[in-house]
């Protein structure tokens, strides 16, 4: 980008020597007339220099018209008209490209922020089904855990010991073991949804 705010600089500056240039030669310009013109060269000049490549683009085509009318006004001489209207033509080709550049990369910038976006709904959605995993196997955990208590609770029964509490801790450890499943159930069914939610998040076509 720098580069071309200096071709666009070296190419105003063209003009501006061209003004100059005329200001000397008598008949080619009148002096009030170029000395205003001049003052519009280097507001484009200041303009590309500081990157404002759009204002400048707007003045360098008021600058155009200005020195049109100056010619029409018989305040420029055919000559010189010929050679700042080149001068012209040259700094418009410049800021063209420079505004070009500009907004690829806007667009770039652009781009980049909409894949990091993406990016972290990714490793949001990952995080959250490695966390609704853990807590699935916990919850497996957990019900082994109710189903071998149910199973210690029959064998002391069948052993002839805790027949009183038998159908207590069966029912115990039943309902346990069916909470546990519920609860997996629910956290599974609560990731695949959030995972689901990521992906539609993200949009066709951004996968590339």
């Amino acid at each position: 980008m720098s580069a071309v705010r200096g071709r666009a600089r070296a190419g105003v500056a063209a003009v501006v020597l061209a003004l100059v240039l005329a200001g000397c030669a008598a008949g080619d310009v009148d002096a009030r007339r170029a000395g205003l013109l001049q003052q519009d060269v280097l507001a484009v000049t200041a303009a590309a220099a500081e990157g404002r490549l759009d204002a400048a683009a707007v003045l360098l085509e008021r600058l155009r018209t200005e020195v049109d009318d100056a010619h029409g006004d018989g305040d420029l001489s055919d000559e010189r008209h010929d050679e700042v209207t080149a001068a012209l033509d040259d700094v418009a080709a410049q800021l063209e490209a420079g505004l070009a550049a500009q907004a690829a990369a806007a667009e770039a910038e652009a781009a980049a922020a909409r894949d990091a976006a993406v990016a972290a709904a990714v490793a949001e959605a990952q995080a959250r089904a490695s966390a609704a995993e853990e807590s699935a196997r916990q919850a497996a955990a957990r019900e082994a855990a109710a189903q071998e208590a149910a199973l210690e609770a029959q064998r002391r029964t069948e052993d002839g010991s805790g027949a009183a509490d038998h159908g207590k801790a069966e029912e115990r450890a039943r309902e346990a073991a069916e909470k546990a499943a519920e609860k997996a159930r629910e956290v599974a069914e609560k990731a695949a949804e959030k995972a689901r939610e990521a992906a539609a998040r993200r949009g066709p076509g951004e996968d590339g």
